[in-house]
C-alpha cells in the first residue's frame, strides 16, 4: 500500500518527523520557536504538515565534518 503524506501530524508522528521529544516540542512552542498546534476536536490537537515542513526548511543545516557510517561490516 502506498504511503500518504499527512495533512496534520499528531504528536507521535510529529516527534518522529522532527526528531524531538514531547518536552522539547512544547518548550519550543512556549518560547515561540515551533508551530503551535491546531485544535482538531475538544480533546485532540495536531500540527499542520505544511507548517512543520516550513519550520524544518527554516532550520540551519548542519555544517562541519559528519561522522562516517560504521564500516565494521567491510
Amino acid at each position: 500500500m502506498p504511503t500518504v503524506d499527512p495533512i496534520v501530524y499528531r504528536l507521535p508522528a510529529l516527534r518522529q518527523a522532527v526528531g524531538l521529544s514531547t518536552t522539547t516540542i512544547y518548550k519550543m512552542i512556549n518560547d515561540g520557536d515551533f508551530p503551535r498546534p491546531v485544535q482538531l476536536t475538544s480533546r485532540a490537537v495536531g500540527w499542520p504538515a505544511h507548517e512543520v515542513r516550513a519550520w524544518l526548511d527554516s532550520r540551519p543545516r548542519a555544517t562541519g565534518h559528519l561522522a562516517p557510517e560504521d564500516s565494521a561490516s567491510d
